[in-house]
């Protein structure tokens, strides 16, 4: 029998964020992928927050 080495890599996820414009407004998500889930949760906040200040204030001048 072979001696065979069964490895398992590990793929570094991409982190995202997508918008979509909508008559209603504008849908956004955030994904964030990190070793650390706490370090993902920060910078998932961060940035949906910073997005929804963004479009909240655009939707309410009107586009």
């Amino acid at each position: 029998m072979a001696n065979e080495t069964i490895t398992n890599e590990v793929k570094e996820s991409i982190s995202s964020v997508e918008l979509k414009q909508t008559s209603k407004g504008v849908n956004f998500t955030v994904k964030i992928y990190n070793k650390e889930p706490q370090d993902a949760k920060k910078t998932a906040i961060t940035i949906f927050e910073e997005l929804k200040i963004k479009y909240e204030a655009t939707d309410r001048n009107g586009g």
